[in-house]
């Protein structure tokens, strides 16, 4: 019954690939030739692709972009998944075993024949399937600064991990690296999304990427807020803060300089959780009234492109807590964080350390006045190129992924 039903009668288009790549919709965040994109996933693949290889896409559990919605036309788990924890809890309630293979990551894998497996958020089933099939996995971290080991892998058994971890940065490469005791491999690679908005490579982006707002030259500056998601009472860490941000997004202080500040328009980017996720529509019709009421701002355009495309036509970046502060300092943006979290004593108060050490990041208490003499401040600055550039060890870490895999010859 299980793969009679997989993939909603889907499973037939489960052709024999070289590379599976496994995302969910918030990872899709902008659209291309009206798909929604990966910018980490979809930009590796396009160049396992240019290197001859065939690629699978296939959604998370939970994911509606799916099929002609998605770049690469991404496959649904939904279905085979609900049957596969309902046989499993039926089996756990009569005291049965159920037979490995009926793990619908186990049927995929054997279905496809695939040899390398790329992840944004593994799930211990995949882990487990790929390690059972004898597959090569590897996660892609989709942030930049991990201050620790996330997710709690590093209590896992790793039967339950990925072969190899592609870090982004520096930080999170030393973070992680505890999870090497566990036989896990890590490779820092430049940001395959973000190498593409580096100098060399700035003029070779999609025409819809561009930024069209034609108003931009009648202000003195322009400023984009990243918002954070987590602040509307959703979110463990951020939940006892819903309580001074009322429109769940930002202080009233911003606001405040919104109405003040007339001379300078105001960019809002919603942060993919609370773009793709339809729980979060009451905050998008929130912005939506919020720039009907203030025309010196906006959240559509700044949300549509890549966030370098609108970060590079800023002069400032002010944030919660967005991770978003790495980017903007690639394009030579400075950040403003002003969660209290991030402050001295704070929980989070080793986030951006080594932005702030090298003047890319302020932290501030959401005082108006002292955001506000921020904003007439600050200017755009040298890009932090840090390893963007370093072709090496990206080319180094492809011919790794495809020796592990067994792909070197297809390459």
């Amino acid at each position: 019954m299980l793969l009679s039903l997989d993939f909603l009668n889907q499973h037939e288009r489960l052709d024999i690939c070289d590379v599976l790549l496994f995302c969910h919709d918030v990872d899709r965040p902008i659209d291309l030739c009206g798909k929604a994109y990966s910018p980490l996933l979809d930009s590796i693949r396009e160049d396992l692709e240019d290197r001859r290889l065939t690629c699978k896409s296939i959604a998370h559990v939970g994911s509606y972009l799916i099929g002609k919605k998605g770049h690469g036309e991404p496959l649904s788990m939904n279905h085979a998944y609900i049957l596969y924890s309902l046989r499993r809890k039926i089996s756990n309630l009569f005291g049965l075993s159920i037979k490995f293979e009926n793990n619908p990551y186990a049927h995929i894998l054997e279905k496809t024949g695939a040899k390398l497996v790329l992840t944004i958020g593994s799930t211990t089933e995949l882990a487990s399937a790929a390690k059972f099939k004898g597959i090569y996995h590897v996660e892609l971290l989709h942030g930049i600064g991990y201050s620790c080991v996330p997710w709690n892998w590093d209590e896992l058994s790793s039967e339950y991990l990925p072969h190899g971890i592609l870090s982004l940065d520096e930080i999170s490469t030393k973070s992680l690296a505890p999870l090497k005791e566990k036989g896990i491999e890590i490779r820092e690679i430049p940001n395959p999304f973000l190498k593409r908005f580096a100098p060399k490579s700035i003029n070779l982006q999609p025409a819809e990427w561009s930024v069209k707002l034609d108003n931009l030259r009648e202000y003195k500056a322009s400023i984009l807020v990243s918002l954070s998601w987590g602040y509307s009472g959703d979110h463990g860490p951020y939940r006892e803060l819903a309580n001074i941000l009322p429109n769940g997004l930002f202080f009233d202080e911003i606001s405040e300089l919104v109405s003040e500040e007339q001379n300078i328009f105001w960019h809002f980017r919603f942060h993919p959780v609370q773009l793709r996720m339809k729980r979060y529509k009451k905050l998008l019709d929130f912005m939506d009234d919020f720039v009907m009421s203030h025309t010196n701002s906006e959240w559509v355009e700044a949300t549509r492109v890549p966030f370098p495309s609108i970060a590079m036509h800023c002069d400032g970046n002010i944030t919660m807590s967005s991770m978003s502060c790495y980017d903007a300092a690639a394009v030579g943006i400075r950040s403003l964080v002003i969660c209290p979290t991030t402050q001295i004593n704070g929980i989070n108060q080793n986030l951006f350390f080594d932005l702030e050490k090298e003047s890319y990041v302020t932290k501030l208490e959401a005082d108006k006045e002292k955001i506000r003499n921020w904003v007439h401040q600050t200017r755009k600055v040298k890009p932090r190129l840090s390893n963007l550039e370093d072709h090496c060890s990206y080319e180094d870490t492809v011919e790794w992924l495809l020796q592990k895999s067994g792909l070197h010859q297809r390459g």
